[in-house]
């Protein structure tokens, strides 16, 4: 085998090494039932970012699946926020995860007593769902979030009270 031969076994090695360590790194840990995770809620960040306590002790930043709060500089960003800390903090959720998103978070639904926590703040005006990559992929899930964002809208509910709800 010539020099350029074990160079590539040895490239492609160590890319394999690589992929297995981001996959590690990036993936919802072992010992946990793919797709449902048992979860306390230790902290609120902000409406739609919680930091939780997975049921193996580790802790996740969880970014909420399909929907966007608004940001700090934002009208509502404090009774998004509010709002999320009433609902979880300090309680337990089930964590419907969809692998990771930006920075490295885990993205989920945030089912608390019952109820999805990404839904609540879009029926209550306080999200609004996103329509790109981050949207809800189950197509009847999409129509009910845009069916619950149309009567928020309906209602001037929250964001949709002021006339741009990116401001």
């Amino acid at each position: 085998m010539s020099g350029g031969g074990v160079f590539r076994i040895t490239l492609s090695r160590a890319l394999v090494i690589v992929f297995a360590v981001m996959a590690a790194e990036f993936s919802i840990p072992v010992g946990i039932k793919a797709g449902e995770v048992n979860a306390a809620v230790v902290y609120v960040i902000d409406g739609d970012t919680i930091v939780a306590r997975l049921e193996n002790g580790k802790r996740e930043k969880v970014r909420l699946k399909g929907i966007d709060c608004p940001k700090i500089d934002e009208p509502y960003y404090g009774q998004a926020s509010a709002f999320t800390r009433e609902m979880v903090l300090g309680k337990k959720v089930k964590l419907i995860t969809a692998g990771r998103g930006n920075y490295g978070r885990l993205l989920a639904y945030v089912i608390v007593d019952g109820k999805s926590l990404n839904l609540q703040l879009v029926e209550n005006g306080l999200a609004r769902i996103y329509t790109g990559n981050f949207a809800p992929k189950n197509r009847s899930t999409l129509k009910r979030y845009m069916r619950m964002e149309e009567k928020a809208k309906e209602n001037g509910l929250g964001i949709w009270k002021t006339d741009d709800p990116t401001r």
